[in-house]
């Protein structure tokens, strides 16, 4: 038996311990311990040289190519004014607390080849050359000042990053871009701007993956308004390929299309943002609609235009009305109350329709009036499109349901629409779904099996949390539902040669209608309704 103990003078019963094997051990643990200490050290320099060294500070950098302390400081140095003291500021306040993405003051005369593009409800769009490009990282290989730059290093950290080096670290650099294509958007009545329309610009780089980056901004001086400096998005507005395709738009196509708005919407809301203004105009595809496949579908969709669709100086809603397209608005929006994430899904429910109705406008036969608005308050939504599935039918009326709280989130919309492309073109895929939901055991390990649509789902709500309870999809039903659509497609297509046009409505101010006292909202749909695709 052999009594554990940290002194070296504890006596052993152990016969075969004698003190000076007991010092050595000791001494084996304190090396031990110090070798793991310097291992901590290192792995510490390691992680704080991870973006490479700042050539004017020589501190680690904080991104790549980028130092806190020294280019941030150097923006402001640097600064070039506007001219206007609300943009300024905005400016100012944005490149001071910078991480390497900025919006900054553009010269016009640094832009060629405008060309108008389109009229939005409160602007005019045009496309352009950027002579100057877009600020991006590059490496560059110079072994000479990447030498150069360890030397500056203190003592301790030099010391690691000697030993660390099997090669020259690399160097990162911030440089432009060859002159890029670029969207200009003028804002309308500029001149008296306000910090809470610039403060919506934020968002284009809080969710820089998912919508386009806003470069800056810019004046045009025959028109004396400001401008925008957005990415230009190659594919060009959804509502247009949409329209253009028509009844050739094949329904893997719809659905990979739904697939990638939902997921936009969902990672959007994550970040607790509302959109407030979804309709086809503000869903861009950043590639040809044809080029769209199973492997790219989330990564062609941008949803841009985040509350940005009015006046430059006057708010997004007021106490008499608000901005946005009447037939994609919610019906409590028509009141008076305020946008929600359930008002987003409304919207996308409408491009649902539009999609199902082979790129028809909602309501584009009526005048966008206050008898319209009042009917929608009612209830009325547009009619269902022939041979459009059930599964897609059902999910559509649940998104525009008159009651927000009964409508999914885009969490729930994303969740639902996900596994649709597999079934529809797998059928074994479809069974394969089917026979593993029969046989799962949601008792397993204490949690739910993570399938898409499990029976239970905590859904939050600006009133609290409550449960919903989605449907279990049928798969094999699906694949039939979205089969049978294609060929009524198919065969609607040998005899349709061109769609009839139809109107396209732009962002406009919206006034509140008054409902009547004895009117409240009543749900179109009870719960029986998630009862779907049996």
């Amino acid at each position: 038996m052999t009594l554990v103990n940290v002194s070296a003078d504890t006596l052993f019963e152990d016969d075969n311990l004698n003190k000076n094997q007991i010092i050595e051990e000791k001494s084996s643990i304190i090396h031990e311990d110090a070798n793991y200490e310097s291992k901590q050290r290192k792995d510490k320099n390691k992680y704080k040289y991870r973006f490479g060294i700042c050539p004017k500070c020589y501190g680690p950098n904080n991104i790549s190519a980028w130092c806190y302390q020294c280019d941030n400081q150097n923006l402001i140095a640097n600064f070039q004014s506007s001219g206007n003291h609300v943009i300024d500021e905005f400016l100012l306040n944005n490149q001071r607390d910078s991480s390497g993405k900025y919006f900054e003051w553009i010269p016009f005369d640094r832009f060629e080849n405008i060309k108008h593009l389109a009229d939005g409800g409160f602007g005019k769009v045009y496309t352009a050359t950027w002579l100057d490009g877009e600020k991006t990282v590059d490496e560059i290989d110079d072994p000479n000042m990447a030498f150069e730059l360890i030397n500056h290093v203190s003592p301790d950290n030099k010391c690691f990053l000697d030993n660390m080096m099997v090669k020259p670290p690399r160097i990162e650099i911030r440089k432009r871009t060859p002159p890029i294509t670029v969207v200009l958007k003028s804002l309308c009545n500029s001149h008296d701007i306000s910090m809470e329309f610039l403060s919506e610009l934020r968002i284009h780089h809080e969710l820089d993956s998912f919508v386009p980056e806003c470069y800056g901004i810019t004046k045009d001086p025959a028109q004396d308004e400001y401008m925008m400096v957005f990415k230009y998005i190659r594919g060009g507005e959804f509502r247009h390929w949409i329209k253009k395709k028509g009844v050739h738009l094949e329904w893997a196509k719809r659905i990979a299309l739904l697939t990638a708005i939902t997921h936009r919407l969902e990672y959007i809301h994550n970040y607790k943002i509302i959109h407030r203004d979804i309709h086809g105009g503000n869903v861009l595809l950043d590639t040809m609609i044809d080029d769209i496949t199973e492997d790219n579908k989330l990564n062609v969709i941008f949803i841009t235009d985040f509350g940005l669709s009015r006046p430059a100086n006057t708010p997004f809603s007021t106490p008499e009305g608000t901005f946005g397209i009447m037939s994609y608005m919610a019906p409590e929006l028509l009141i008076g109350q305020k946008h929600t994430f359930a008002s987003d899904v409304y919207s996308l429910g409408i491009l649902m329709w539009e999609l199902a109705a082979n790129g028809k406008t909602a309501f584009g036969d009526l005048k966008h009036d206050q008898s319209l608005m009042y009917s929608i308050y009612k209830g009325r939504r547009p009619s269902i499109p022939p041979n459009t599935p059930q599964c897609w039918s059902d999910l559509m009326q649940k998104c525009w349901d008159t009651d927000p709280n009964k409508r999914p989130t885009a969490e729930i919309l994303y969740s639902i629409v996900n596994p649709w492309s597999r079934w529809y073109k797998d059928l074994e895929n479809a069974k394969s779904y089917e026979y593993e939901l029969d046989n799962r055991n949601i008792e397993d390990d204490g949690n739910i099996f993570p399938y898409p649509n499990d029976p239970e789902i905590f859904v939050e709500h600006d009133e609290g949390c409550r449960i919903l309870y989605l449907p279990k999809q049928n798969a094999v039903d699906i694949h039939r539902q979205f089969q049978e659509a294609e060929e009524a497609r198919l065969n609607l297509a040998k005899t349709v040669k061109k769609e009839e046009a139809d109107s396209i409505y732009r962002s406009q101010f919206i006034s509140y209608i008054t409902p009547k006292d004895n009117e409240s909202f009543q749900s179109d749909q009870d719960d029986s309704f998630w009862n779907i695709s049996k």
